[in-house]
């Protein structure tokens, strides 16, 4: 057990200098290109030439043959209703006064300000710039959105993941005081504008919303270019996202699944983020960026699973905005809009069953919705829709690596382990009571789900009445992706478990940490890092050797090479030696000073690469207040035993004794 330690700390200490490599990818910055002429609706009495004039004085009620009008039941997840008999008529527009009574609010994700629904038919289902002029408000006291988005989250600008790799290319925008302007994918043949009072009304207070104009012009697909390449997008939550260094050890499989690809022959680009579901990830307008941003003959990778399973107030298939979903919702949310809007850009969908939840290293067999199964069906009964099974083939993999590896690779944490940043929600001080988080997991598990996914998709494009999106898209892998999944087929005869044939795909496996069950596997994401990295090396018969000592000039040659030192520099220590905890904490020490210094009043340099625990208001172990079982955010320190706590400080040897405290 004791090699097993000091070979985490070794590990966790390095880990702290190892920077997170991720995808760039380069905003979008297309202008969306119109087609055809706009059609108008004027509501202002004064009629306009070319216009669809609507306001005779009267309140159009929508009617198919009419192909235009107002309307009171917004089919919505959840519906939402509307008052149409409140609608006033007026030289400008129409217009509607809300008060407190005439509008709800149960919290910041589910409640109804009232106001005009406005629907109105489309050629086809496909993209269009939408333009809406409102009278009697300006966008300072109401919101416009298409059909159930929610307003406030459509004009945000900021990058749609938290690692800031990929651009909001398509967002609404206020040109005016009194203009709302976005380009939307209808997956329809018909779009409802929302116009809502931006806050619910005080008591005592009325607020008059109203619209003057809506106009609509189609905008041209994006035909398939032969000078760009396609596009893989990832649209997911956390357990596809791209995960910033201070965020390790959570990995999500959307941030290494490019390495499965050709990237010469195609972009991967992973719009995911945590908290998202179908109705969150349609709502704020990620996937209506996708479907802005995609073109035809690109692929969308779909996950939802694990936040359609919310529920509660803010939350739940019962919550205007927010997540969660039932087997109707999200049913209707797949079948009904993302596969139409999809298919009316030249997008093929493509549905991921999630990798499951585990209890204490085992995989818990279902979701409520039941979204594999839902995804499966839907695929199985709807032309131009591929389906990949992780969900069966990762449930195989955990009950074959079993217990103690599959809590190795999901979220377990020790205190020290990981270089994440102090937060709330980190477990870079370890869990307090030890818990494994069965739902997020380390770069190693994602790795192993990148493998399944591309295997499960060659293992298709092999079939002779295999479709030729499928095709298309294995097509696109790597060929030593190829070759190892034909080697598993070969072998096994479907999508492998656990399988000794990726060897070229992923050389930083080692046989002793992969191929074993135990505690020899608990280290195994950051042996695979510090061996990608090239900071560690396999021994000739590709082992690691986790649980063996390690030499001095072992472990200096490994901190060079992650903080870019030289070797030369540390001629001091004896290098044949097995190395100790004195001698790595003197030789970290020697390091650190090395790479970042001090300044002129003798105080370490800060790096944005250590964690944040050392800010104001930090404990340190050896103060008489700090609690290891505590890990609130700027607290306390790491949860490691303090000097002064040291049982054995007479065993620390005189030469290394003052770097080592």
């Amino acid at each position: 057990m004791r090699g097993k330690r000091i070979i985490g700390l070794i590990l966790a200490v390095m880990m702290i200098f190892t920077s997170f490599a991720g995808i760039t990818v380069v905003a979008n910055d297309d202008i969306a290109t119109l087609s055809g002429d706009a059609v108008i609706y004027n509501f202002s009495k004064t009629e306009v030439t070319g216009a669809t004039n609507v306001n005779d004085g009267t309140v159009p009620i929508y009617s198919a043959e009419k192909g235009y009008g107002f309307i009171s039941e917004i089919d919505t997840m959840p519906e939402r209703t509307v008052r149409t008999d409140a609608i006033v008529s007026t030289d400008d527009g129409y217009t509607i006064t809300e008060s407190e009574n005439t509008t709800t609010s149960l919290n910041s994700s589910n409640y109804n300000y009232g106001g005009l629904a406005f629907k109105f038919n489309v050629a086809e289902p496909g993209a269009y710039h939408l333009k809406v002029t409102t009278t009697a408000c300006t966008k300072d006291s109401v919101t416009v959105a298409p059909w159930g988005m929610q307003a406030s989250r459509l004009t945000g600008t900021s990058a749609w993941d938290s690692a800031g790799l990929v651009a909001r290319s398509n967002f609404a925008s206020w040109t005016a005081d009194d203009v709302w302007e976005y380009d939307y994918v209808a997956y329809s043949n018909s779009i409802v504008v929302e116009v809502e009072p931006s806050t619910r009304p005080k008591s005592g207070t009325d607020v008059t919303v109203g619209i003057k104009s809506i106009e609509v012009t189609p905008i041209e697909k994006k035909a398939a270019d032969s000078e760009e390449k396609p596009n893989v997008f990832v649209l997911g939550d956390s357990t596809q996202k791209t995960y910033t260094f201070t965020e390790a050890a959570m990995s999500g499989y959307g941030q290494v699944i490019k390495n499965m690809f050709d990237l010469d022959k195609v972009n991967v680009i992973n719009y995911s983020m945590g908290g998202r579901s179908m109705k969150a990830n349609y709502t704020e307008g990620r996937f209506n960026c996708v479907l802005m941003d995609g073109k035809e003959g690109d692929y969308v990778l779909i996950h939802s699973a694990h936040n359609d399973e919310s529920t509660g107030d803010s939350a739940g298939p019962e919550a205007r905005f927010g997540r969660g979903s039932n087997a109707t919702t999200y049913t209707r949310w797949l079948q009904e809009v993302y596969i139409p809007a999809l298919k009316a850009r030249g997008i093929t969908p493509v549905l991921v069953t999630s990798m499951p939840r585990t209890n204490g290293g085992n995989a818990i067999t279902a979701f409520e919705p039941n979204s594999p199964l839902i995804m499966k069906n839907t695929a199985e009964n709807t032309e131009g829709v591929e389906w990949v099974n992780l969900f069966d083939n990762a449930k195989k993999y955990i009950a074959e690596i079993g217990t103690a590896e599959t809590i190795a690779i999901y979220m377990s944490i020790e205190a020290g382990e990981s270089p994440g940043s102090a937060s709330k929600s980190s477990y870079a001080n370890g869990h307090p009571q030890g818990k494994v988080d069965g739902t997020h997991y380390k770069e190693a598990a994602a790795k192993q789900w990148s493998r399944i996914i591309a295997t499960d998709i060659y293992r298709q494009s092999l079939d002779s009445s295999a479709s030729e999106g499928i095709k298309k898209l294995a097509s696109y892998l790597k060929e030593s992706v190829k070759s190892a999944a034909q080697a598993d087929i070969e072998e096994f005869g479907d999508v492998a478990t656990t399988s000794k044939n990726w060897s070229e795909v992923y050389p930083e496996m080692a046989k002793d940490v992969t191929e074993t069950k135990g505690d020899d596997s608990y280290y195994r994401n950051q042996i695979e890092k510090m061996l990608e990295i090239g900071a560690m090396k396999l021994d000739a018969n590709g082992n690691f050797n986790p649980s063996k000592g390690i030499l001095v000039n072992d472990f200096i040659s490994s901190i060079c090479a992650v903080w870019n030192l030289n070797v030369a520099d540390f001629d001091k220590y004896y290098s044949g030696v097995e190395l100790t905890r004195e001698v790595m904490a003197s030789i970290l020490y020697d390091a650190y000073e090395m790479k970042f210094g001090k300044d002129e009043n003798g105080l370490w340099n800060k790096t944005p690469y250590m964690t944040l625990y050392n800010g104001e208001g930090t404990i340190s172990p050896d103060d008489p207040q700090y609690d290891p079982n505590i890990t609130t955010n700027k607290s306390q320190y790491y949860p490691l035993v303090g000097w002064g706590a040291l049982e054995d400080r007479t065993d620390v040897s005189r030469e290394h004794a003052a770097k080592f405290y």
